[in-house]
């Protein structure tokens, strides 16, 4: 029984505590975006897909933070934002930015 084992829950808590910032800005994105489609009056489909997009979108710029010479404490700025603008201002940033890396 794993779950009698007192290994398993600090193994659990350890995880939990190394990983929280991600978890966080997760959460951030996925909260924030699901208000905002409520807010603009979105149907409950559009408000799980864009939740679940804006989600997975920070979970992808979070595990790259470092490589723009970020913290990981930033994830929930990250995760804030990108519920906040949503995934098709993300994505519209983001080609017209390899667009101009493309012509370069």
């Amino acid at each position: 029984m794993p779950e009698k084992d007192p290994n398993l829950w600090a193994l659990l808590a350890a995880w939990l505590a190394h990983h929280s910032p991600t978890i966080y800005g997760f959460s951030l994105a996925v909260g924030v975006a699901i208000v905002r489609v409520i807010y603009g009056g979105g149907t409950v489909r559009q408000m799980i897909l864009e939740g679940a997009l804006c989600g997975l979108l920070s979970l992808t710029l979070t595990s790259g933070l470092d490589l723009i010479g970020l913290p990981i404490s930033a994830a929930a700025f990250v995760g804030g934002m990108v519920g906040f603008i949503g995934t098709e201002a993300v994505r519209e940033f983001a080609m017209k930015w390899i667009g101009t890396k493309v012509e370069d």
